[in-house]
């Protein structure tokens, strides 16, 4: 629809562009607002439900940034909501699925230790006067992306290609994390008054 309008040329028009550039933002609020959704399904054992709510919300996590980026509709509110929205998913989906016992504890004390570390850490980039937001790393997109892929084959009983593939986002999750932390560390700028 969109690349529709952009071939008409109607997407050029000022307004329309005004309108549109909230899209990604809604999808990335969708993301959030699936969250209890999904609890709650796993809450009363319906794990099919919730599988296939966690999934929408994974896929929400492609599209924002894809729509964003294609159709140069990026925000600061983006570049900030995007990330956060992350971090709470992640989190959540993490401690339900080690809770009922369908991915491991220590599997998840990793990565869950790793989004408090980077959540934390962007917290006090922010107040130390970090201007720009250092933005996720491919690697970092990549491991986020295998994680939902790991969580989806989890909870839908794909046990084999779900372990597999937990285990391979561990290091990329580290991996990716101290390379986050030293990109924010970089751009601390310690001579503020």
């Amino acid at each position: 629809m969109v690349s529709l309008l952009l071939k008409m040329n109607i997407i050029n028009n000022k307004g329309v562009k005004n309108m549109l550039k909230y899209i990604p933002n809604m999808i990335t609020l969708t993301r959030i607002i699936l969250i209890p959704v999904y609890i709650f399904y796993f809450s009363k054992g319906n794990y099919t439900f919730a599988g296939i709510f966690f999934s929408i919300s994974a896929l929400t996590d492609f599209f924002d940034g894809f729509i964003a980026r294609k159709f140069n509709l990026t925000s600061r509110l983006g570049k900030i909501l995007d990330p956060l929205a992350d971090k709470i998913t992640i989190i959540s989906i993490l401690i339900i699925l080690t809770v009922l016992d369908i991915i491991p504890g220590i599997l998840s004390s990793i990565i869950l230790i790793r989004e408090l570390f980077i959540l934390t850490g962007s917290i006090l980039a922010y107040y130390l006067g970090v201007k720009n937001v250092v933005e996720p790393s491919k690697i970092g997109k990549l491991a986020i992306f295998l994680l939902y892929i790991a969580l989806a084959a989890r909870i839908l009983n794909v046990e084999l290609i779900g372990m597999i593939l937990l285990y391979i986002v561990i290091p990329l999750n580290i991996y990716s994390g101290v390379k986050y932390v030293v990109g924010t560390w970089h751009k601390i700028d310690f001579r503020r008054k």
